[in-house]
């Protein structure tokens, strides 16, 4: 959508955005009520932009990872904003009350930039794809236990482990957080069944169920230099509608018939965008000897969205999705048989830039979309009661409004230390799981390409991000999106 100078700009700006409004409703309410404000800062570390203004120093910092307003008297013992003033500027302690407004303050700014970006989702229409709207499965490979279990294509899946779900998102979170998973499944002529399934680490290292796959569009993504695909004058973000009249249900059913085709001339029916009838291209696939398949050279894309099937959620049920889904894996948290399960479905600053870059690069609707989700997610976790969060800050204005007595300077100081140690090592140990599943999902990618024996085309600005072509995704987007961690595929047709 954008060159890669505009995608960093676009990123770096909503996401500054993000943390510029949190911060914002922080600092006016603090004004408001009388409180002292000294520094007003995005990003941490050395300022490589400050200026003072009045009492006020507001500065850029050189980690764009958060961002902070500097106000002593949120202090809830009452001593330490004062520790290094001299008597003449000692500041008054505040009264809970105020403390608590101006704590969740800068949550009210979050879900107000969600609910805007929401509103304007909703006015403008979300592409969409089949396996948001919906829980039915779309493939299920004929030798799998699923297969034997009676799984079919067709049928929907109507509760995970005792959990309704209404589109594979809902059932990739549940599948997610159990080793064995507790299918109810409805047939397309109204009968119910349950079975139990296995689940494996597979795709990004995150449980799936071996064998099923959802019913959705197959999309290209990067189209490789010398490949049939190329010759044949397939395109990006061209949608694959069938293969040999077969219609392709899903990136590994599409895998699955190209590989049984073989080296046999077929016929590929697409959607091209902008293209009002579909387009049948005739193609050959050729045989990978690495590989032991016909292939035809082709990545699937990450966003394989119908841009022509856009669907209008009212704003707050938007909101409500991606709340629901951030208490859903806050409850596995803590749930002891699901918290192992849980840490790997999280995702730290690097993810959060990825995800941006690739819905910038692709819409502009989902790039609002992404960012609604991310201001809700941060808006509940600065609500959790840990001391260095807004969370910890109410639950300390609320002690005192309560008791009538301030929290300890001593027990305030080593709890607030404790967990800010906590916290840095969390972020630390999510970007490191971040960087090495990026490096996992290249080195996937550049294997394919070798496999290929060609030259893999250099992606334009504006191409779409591939996937990663060994196996294809098993999610999809939350609000019928995923807004966790990214979609990627492992196949390449």
């Amino acid at each position: 959508m954008l060159g890669v100078i505009g995608n960093v700009v676009a990123m770096l700006f909503l996401f500054g955005l993000t943390i510029f409004i949190h911060e914002l409703g922080h600092f006016l309410t603090a004004r408001w009520l009388g409180l002292r404000a000294e520094v007003f800062s995005i990003g941490f570390g050395p300022a490589i932009w400050k200026k003072k203004v009045g009492d006020v120093v507001y500065k850029i910092g050189a980690l764009p990872l958060g961002g902070y307003v500097s106000l002593p008297q949120m202090d809830p013992t009452g001593v330490l904003g004062n520790k290094d003033r001299e008597e003449k500027d000692q500041l008054p302690h505040v009264a809970p009350w105020r403390r608590l407004i101006v704590a969740t303050a800068g949550v009210a700014g979050n879900m107000v930039l969600a609910f805007f970006c929401a509103w304007l989702v909703y006015l403008m229409g979300k592409p969409s794809a089949p396996h948001e709207r919906d829980s039915i499965i779309g493939d299920v490979v004929e030798d799998s236990r699923a297969w034997a279990e009676g799984v079919r294509p067709g049928q929907r899946i109507l509760a995970v482990n005792g959990n309704p779900v209404r589109n594979w998102m809902g059932v990739r979170t549940e599948v997610s957080l159990a080793e064995d998973a507790v299918l109810e499944l409805e047939r397309p002529d109204g009968g119910t069944f349950t079975v139990v399934l296995p689940t494996e680490v597979r795709n990004l290292r995150f449980r799936e169920i071996p064998g099923i796959d959802h019913d959705t569009n197959v999309v290209v993504g990067q189209v490789l230099r010398g490949s049939p695909a190329e010759a044949a004058g397939l395109q990006p973000m061209d949608r694959i509608l069938s293969f040999n009249g077969v219609a392709a249900r899903s990136d590994r059913h599409f895998v699955r018939m190209v590989t049984e085709a073989g080296e046999t001339p077929s016929v590929l029916e697409v959607m091209r965008p902008g293209v009002d009838e579909p387009i049948r291209i005739p193609v050959t696939p050729v045989l990978n000897e690495r590989e032991g398949r016909a292939m035809l050279g082709f990545a699937f894309s990450q966003l394989d969205v119908d841009f022509g099937h856009r669907v209008r959620v009212p704003p707050l049920d938007q909101i409500r999705e991606h709340a629901g889904l951030i208490f859903r894996i806050l409850r596995a948290l803590v749930t002891p048989r699901e918290a192992g399960m849980a840490t790997q479905n999280l995702g730290g600053p690097v993810g959060v830039f990825y995800m941006f870059w690739l819905y910038i690069s692709h819409s502009v609707v989902m790039t609002l979309w992404f960012t609604c989700l991310f201001n809700v997610n941060l808006a509940i976790l600065n609500l959790l009661p840990i001391p260095i969060l807004d969370g910890g800050h109410i639950m300390f204005a609320l002690y005192e409004a309560i008791t009538r007595r301030r929290v300890g300077a001593t027990f305030f100081n080593w709890v607030s230390n404790i967990f800010a140690l906590l916290l840095v090592t969390a972020m630390i140990a999510l970007t490191v799981k971040d960087v090495q599943l990026f490096q996992l999902l290249w080195g996937r990618r550049t294997d394919a390409e070798q496999e290929e024996r060609v030259e893999p085309v250099e992606p334009e600005e504006d191409d779409p991000v591939p996937k990663d072509e060994d196996e294809p995704p098993e999610s999809g987007d939350e609000d019928d999106a995923d807004p966790g961690p990214p979609d990627e595929a492992d196949a390449t047709p």
